[in-house]
């Protein structure tokens, strides 16, 4: 039996060209190990994941969307009351990144 039998996520998708790439890459891992994986692409992923649209995506840039984290939902309560960020991919990566980040 694999990790992800018999469970399905939805995945929110950056819509710029580099983002499609690591959409494609995590779902190709995450369907190996038996998660079924769909693909739609929001206009604001962090409220839709906040309001449960989505599970997860895996192109988000820090320290730039930190910004988005902090905005707030229809309720009062703010996105990252809703979300967890886990890991990264590339520490560094973005053009704003900091090591320290």
């Amino acid at each position: 039996m694999l990790p992800g039998e018999g469970v399905s996520v939805t995945m929110a998708r950056g819509n710029w060209s580099t983002g499609y790439m690591q959409a494609a890459a995590y779902a190709t891992l995450l369907t190996e190990l038996g998660y079924e994986v769909s693909h739609p692409a929001p206009s604001n992923a962090y409220i839709a994941m906040a309001e449960g649209e989505f599970d997860f995506w895996v192109t988000s840039w820090f320290p730039n969307h930190h910004q988005f984290l902090a905005g707030e939902m229809p309720d009062g309560t703010l996105v990252s009351d809703h979300l967890t960020v886990l890991g990264w991919e590339m520490r560094t990566g973005g053009p704003t990144g900091s090591p320290n980040e």
